[in-house]
């Protein structure tokens, strides 16, 4: 049995002011395995983040169902955290409460959480800074606080929102490769939404290509390079360029298609 799978999901918004309704995916199906790290690309709007808000619970679908386990996912679970672009931090606590702040949610002591908040803060590479304030961070510390909210609880599945879009290419790239040893050290499952064929090549074990909107799934493509990627250039392995044109090819395909569709409409 797959760890989280999703069987003909199909998401639709109603659009009162258009007096229409937006169809975000159809008849979209996947399987993850327990451990796997999966990114999902595609064009904007084609319901990446809809399929992830689904597993998180916070998206009912249409119709079809998504299942953790076996079990239905009706609703948010402690198995399951979020991490978004926007950081989210809470401006006037330290580095060290924002961090505690997941464990105080689910109701976690102090005497108990201390442990754990350090052993996160570690993780992330932020020691030394647990009473820094958010507006002494730079916006890739930041990001490690929230990544290190997320793992604090040891959830079980870590559904990311293209957390490191926001980055400088530097402060990104760098994130990548230490978040690539976090998840190689923790083995959670990881559910990544990115725009960035670098990105998904350098994280994933799978990289799921979708089309436009409405969202279907177009390919699953294996990424077959050596882990860990951080210990080479992975940019130079042979495969990498092959495996780089192969999903632009798919995408720039979609792009272009959506394109010509808007095009028929406005004449």
């Amino acid at each position: 049995m797959p760890f989280i799978e999703a069987n003909e999901l199909c998401a639709e918004y109603d659009l009162p002011r258009k007096q229409l309704t937006m169809v975000a995916l159809w008849k979209f199906s996947l399987s993850i395995e327990k451990g796997e790290f999966i990114s999902i690309v595609g064009p904007s709007g084609c319901g990446k983040t809809t399929f992830l808000n689904i597993v998180a619970g916070l998206v009912k679908p249409t119709s079809g169902q998504a299942s953790i386990n076996g079990k239905p996912i009706t609703s948010p679970g402690p198995e399951r955290n979020v991490v978004f672009q926007e950081y989210g931090l809470l401006p006037w606590r330290s580095v060290e409460d924002n961090v505690k702040f997941g464990l105080e949610l689910r109701g976690v002591k102090d005497s108990d959480s201390a442990e754990k908040v350090h052993q996160a803060i570690e993780l992330v590479g932020l020691h030394g800074f647990e009473h820094a304030f958010s507006y002494e961070l730079s916006g890739g510390m930041k990001q490690r606080v929230g990544l290190a909210r997320a793992l604090v609880t040891d959830p079980q599945i870590l559904l990311m929102d293209e957390p490191f879009g926001s980055l400088d290419a530097m402060t990104r790239e760098i994130l990548q490769r230490e978040f690539e040893r976090i998840i190689m050290k923790t083995g959670q499952t990881v559910l990544f939404v990115t725009h960035s064929i670098d990105e998904a090549i350098a994280l994933s074990d799978r990289i799921v290509v979708c089309t436009s909107r409405p969202g279907r799934i177009k390919e699953i493509i294996p990424v077959n390079l050596p882990r860990p990627r951080a210990d080479y250039d992975f940019k130079l392995h042979p495969e990498y360029g092959k495996l780089w044109e192969h999903i632009w090819s798919q995408l720039q395909a979609e792009v272009y298609d959506d394109l010509a569709m808007q095009k028929e409409k406005l004449v």
